[in-house]
Protein backbone atom coordinates (compact mmCIF):
# COMPACT_ATOMS: atom_id res chain seq x y z
CA UNK A 1 0.00 0.00 0.00
CA UNK A 2 2.13 2.99 -1.00
CA UNK A 3 5.12 1.84 1.38
CA UNK A 4 2.59 1.86 3.97
CA UNK A 5 4.52 0.39 7.46
CA UNK A 6 1.04 0.98 9.85
CA UNK A 7 -2.23 -0.72 9.70
CA UNK A 8 -5.15 0.87 7.60
CA UNK A 9 -7.40 2.19 10.46
CA UNK A 10 -11.13 2.11 9.72
CA UNK A 11 -14.08 2.95 10.95
CA UNK A 12 -17.35 1.11 10.35
CA UNK A 13 -20.72 3.10 11.04
CA UNK A 14 -23.56 0.76 12.10
CA UNK A 15 -26.58 1.33 13.88
CA UNK A 16 -27.76 -0.98 16.83
CA UNK A 17 -31.21 -0.04 15.48
CA UNK A 18 -30.17 -3.03 12.98
CA UNK A 19 -30.19 -5.44 15.83
CA UNK A 20 -33.46 -6.53 17.03
CA UNK A 21 -32.97 -7.66 21.01
CA UNK A 22 -32.17 -4.63 22.94
CA UNK A 23 -28.89 -6.39 24.35
CA UNK A 24 -25.41 -4.58 23.34
CA UNK A 25 -24.91 -4.85 19.51
CA UNK A 26 -22.40 -7.37 18.70
CA UNK A 27 -19.45 -7.05 16.23
CA UNK A 28 -21.11 -6.72 12.56
CA UNK A 29 -20.36 -9.22 9.59
CA UNK A 30 -18.16 -6.31 7.85
CA UNK A 31 -16.06 -4.98 10.60
CA UNK A 32 -15.56 -9.19 11.52
CA UNK A 33 -14.81 -9.41 7.95
CA UNK A 34 -12.15 -6.61 7.73
CA UNK A 35 -11.06 -7.66 10.97
CA UNK A 36 -9.44 -10.99 9.38
CA UNK A 37 -7.29 -8.93 7.27
CA UNK A 38 -3.80 -7.87 9.14
CA UNK A 39 -3.30 -4.58 7.32
CA UNK A 40 -6.26 -3.19 9.04
CA UNK A 41 -7.15 -1.53 12.11
CA UNK A 42 -10.75 -1.82 12.48
CA UNK A 43 -13.35 0.35 14.90
CA UNK A 44 -17.14 0.54 14.77
CA UNK A 45 -19.60 3.24 16.02
CA UNK A 46 -23.35 3.97 15.62
CA UNK A 47 -24.18 6.54 13.14
CA UNK A 48 -27.57 8.50 13.99
CA UNK A 49 -28.19 11.42 16.00
CA UNK A 50 -24.84 12.83 15.11
CA UNK A 51 -22.64 10.22 16.20
CA UNK A 52 -21.41 9.60 13.05
CA UNK A 53 -19.31 12.96 13.22
CA UNK A 54 -18.18 12.76 16.60
CA UNK A 55 -16.78 9.32 16.04
CA UNK A 56 -14.79 10.66 12.74
CA UNK A 57 -13.71 13.06 15.23
CA UNK A 58 -12.83 10.99 17.86
CA UNK A 59 -9.53 9.02 16.74
CA UNK A 60 -7.30 8.88 13.90
CA UNK A 61 -9.30 6.93 11.00
CA UNK A 62 -7.55 6.59 7.50
CA UNK A 63 -11.36 5.66 5.88
CA UNK A 64 -15.08 5.23 7.01
CA UNK A 65 -17.45 2.54 6.01
CA UNK A 66 -21.13 3.12 6.48
CA UNK A 67 -22.37 -0.33 6.35
CA UNK A 68 -25.74 -0.66 8.55
CA UNK A 69 -27.55 2.78 9.06
CA UNK A 70 -31.45 3.35 10.09
CA UNK A 71 -31.97 6.41 8.27
CA UNK A 72 -30.98 7.68 4.85
CA UNK A 73 -26.77 7.03 4.09
CA UNK A 74 -26.92 9.77 1.97
CA UNK A 75 -27.66 11.90 4.75
CA UNK A 76 -24.76 10.58 7.10
CA UNK A 77 -22.13 10.70 3.98
CA UNK A 78 -22.91 14.25 3.82
CA UNK A 79 -22.92 14.81 7.66
CA UNK A 80 -19.42 13.19 7.56
CA UNK A 81 -18.49 15.08 4.23
CA UNK A 82 -18.73 18.50 6.68
CA UNK A 83 -17.34 17.50 9.47
CA UNK A 84 -14.50 15.66 7.76
CA UNK A 85 -13.91 15.97 4.38
CA UNK A 86 -10.35 14.94 4.16
CA UNK A 87 -11.34 11.28 5.45
CA UNK A 88 -13.05 9.12 2.25
CA UNK A 89 -16.27 7.27 2.48
CA UNK A 90 -17.34 3.69 1.47
CA UNK A 91 -21.27 3.29 2.17
CA UNK A 92 -21.89 -0.64 1.38
CA UNK A 93 -25.57 -0.50 0.08
CA UNK A 94 -28.48 -3.00 -0.23
CA UNK A 95 -29.39 -3.48 -4.64
CA UNK A 96 -32.98 -2.93 -4.50
CA UNK A 97 -32.14 0.92 -4.32
CA UNK A 98 -29.56 1.60 -7.04
CA UNK A 99 -30.45 5.76 -6.49
CA UNK A 100 -29.38 5.70 -3.38
CA UNK A 101 -25.68 4.97 -4.77
CA UNK A 102 -26.02 8.51 -6.74
CA UNK A 103 -27.47 10.31 -4.01
CA UNK A 104 -24.36 8.85 -1.96
CA UNK A 105 -21.72 9.82 -4.02
CA UNK A 106 -23.24 13.57 -4.92
CA UNK A 107 -22.96 13.88 -0.94
CA UNK A 108 -19.48 12.98 -0.96
CA UNK A 109 -18.62 9.35 -0.97
CA UNK A 110 -15.82 8.03 -2.68
CA UNK A 111 -17.37 4.81 -3.50
CA UNK A 112 -20.15 2.52 -2.84
CA UNK A 113 -20.35 -1.51 -3.12
CA UNK A 114 -23.66 -3.55 -3.46
CA UNK A 115 -24.06 -6.49 -1.17
CA UNK A 116 -23.50 -9.50 -1.82
CA UNK A 117 -20.27 -8.95 -1.91
CA UNK A 118 -17.13 -11.06 -1.11
CA UNK A 119 -14.33 -9.82 1.51
CA UNK A 120 -11.70 -9.70 -0.80
CA UNK A 121 -13.34 -7.26 -2.78
CA UNK A 122 -14.31 -5.07 -0.11
CA UNK A 123 -10.37 -5.33 0.95
CA UNK A 124 -9.38 -4.79 -2.56
CA UNK A 125 -11.85 -1.65 -2.96
CA UNK A 126 -11.11 -0.15 0.29
CA UNK A 127 -6.87 -0.29 -0.51
CA UNK A 128 -7.79 1.40 -3.80
CA UNK A 129 -9.65 4.33 -2.17
CA UNK A 130 -7.08 4.80 0.34
CA UNK A 131 -4.49 5.18 -1.89
CA UNK A 132 -5.99 7.48 -3.94
CA UNK A 133 -7.14 9.80 -1.57
CA UNK A 134 -3.14 9.28 -0.57
CA UNK A 135 -1.81 9.93 -3.84
CA UNK A 136 -4.32 13.15 -4.05
CA UNK A 137 -2.97 14.16 -0.50
CA UNK A 138 0.88 14.38 -1.30
CA UNK A 139 0.05 15.90 -4.34
CA UNK A 140 -2.24 18.70 -3.02
CA UNK A 141 0.24 19.23 0.27
CA UNK A 142 3.50 21.09 0.56
CA UNK A 143 6.95 20.06 -0.83
CA UNK A 144 8.13 16.98 1.46
CA UNK A 145 4.88 16.52 3.58
CA UNK A 146 6.06 20.07 5.69
CA UNK A 147 3.52 22.37 6.79
CA UNK A 148 3.28 25.82 5.42
CA UNK A 149 4.17 29.05 7.25
CA UNK A 150 2.87 32.46 7.19
CA UNK A 151 5.36 35.70 6.82
CA UNK A 152 4.02 38.98 8.39
CA UNK A 153 6.02 42.07 7.79
CA UNK A 154 6.44 45.21 9.50
CA UNK A 155 7.99 48.21 8.36
CA UNK A 156 8.70 51.77 9.87
CA UNK A 157 9.89 54.34 7.27
CA UNK A 158 11.98 55.63 10.06
CA UNK A 159 13.53 55.03 13.49
CA UNK A 160 11.23 55.46 16.44
CA UNK A 161 8.05 54.84 15.24
CA UNK A 162 7.73 51.38 17.34
CA UNK A 163 8.60 48.55 14.64
CA UNK A 164 10.37 46.73 16.87
CA UNK A 165 8.10 47.24 19.79
CA UNK A 166 4.92 46.34 17.27
CA UNK A 167 7.09 43.11 15.77
CA UNK A 168 7.94 41.69 19.32
CA UNK A 169 4.16 42.02 20.68
CA UNK A 170 3.08 40.75 17.75
CA UNK A 171 5.18 37.76 17.41
CA UNK A 172 4.10 36.73 21.16
CA UNK A 173 0.52 37.35 20.59
CA UNK A 174 0.60 34.66 17.80
CA UNK A 175 2.94 32.15 19.73
CA UNK A 176 0.36 32.63 22.39
CA UNK A 177 -2.78 32.22 21.09
CA UNK A 178 -1.46 29.86 18.81
CA UNK A 179 0.97 27.53 20.59
CA UNK A 180 2.55 27.52 17.03
CA UNK A 181 6.72 27.99 16.42
CA UNK A 182 6.96 31.68 15.63
CA UNK A 183 10.65 32.83 14.40
CA UNK A 184 10.91 36.53 14.78
CA UNK A 185 13.36 38.29 12.07
CA UNK A 186 14.70 42.17 12.85
CA UNK A 187 15.75 42.84 9.08
CA UNK A 188 18.19 45.67 10.53
CA UNK A 189 21.25 43.87 10.27
CA UNK A 190 23.52 46.63 11.81
CA UNK A 191 21.01 48.02 14.54
CA UNK A 192 18.77 46.31 15.10
CA UNK A 193 17.29 46.13 18.85
CA UNK A 194 14.82 42.78 18.85
CA UNK A 195 17.05 40.94 20.58
CA UNK A 196 17.34 43.49 23.23
CA UNK A 197 12.88 44.00 23.21
CA UNK A 198 12.70 40.29 23.79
Amino acid sequence: MSGRTSRLRILVLRDPGFQLDGHETDMGAVTLMLEEDPTFRVAESAAGYGEAARAAHRGDTDLIIIDEVAGDPAAVVEQLDAAAPEIPVLVLLDPENPAVAQACILAGARAYLFRPFEPTDLAELVRRIYEKEDRRRRKTSPQGGSKSGRMIAVHGPKGGVGTTTLAVNLAVAIYQQTDLRVVLVDGSLLSGDVAVAM
